[in-house]
């Protein structure tokens, strides 16, 4: 059988900076709330230098760093973060970012 790789294939760039991000946190008490990308090896990978991932605000201790996923969360997760003390790091795709302003505008 012959396999053909194109020269596009791969993360997009969203997913690709989320996880480079993820890849250099300091090693410690660091958070994925629900999976980065689905994709096991990548998973894997976070989970072998220390990341954790959580599916709910609730799995994630006070003072610990939360990773935003590339696909989001709504805004009451960064309140509930930010009144916990949990450090943020944002890692929305700029895509999301952008429809997540517009439709907040647009119900408002």
């Amino acid at each position: 059988m012959q396999i053909i790789v194109t020269k596009y294939g791969g993360f997009c760039f969203g997913v690709e900076r989320a996880v480079e991000t993820a890849l250099n946190l300091p090693k410690g008490n660091n958070y994925i709330l629900g999976e980065i990308i689905h994709n096991e090896e990548v998973i894997q990978e976070l989970e072998d230098k220390g990341l954790i991932t959580v599916n709910s605000l609730d799995d994630v201790p006070d003072g610990a760093t939360l990773l935003i996923r590339t696909h989001g969360v709504c805004e009451s997760v960064f309140r509930e973060a930010n009144e916990r003390g949990l450090k943020v790091v944002d890692c929305t795709c700029p895509f999301v970012k952008e429809i997540q302003v517009k439709v907040s505008e647009f119900y408002n």
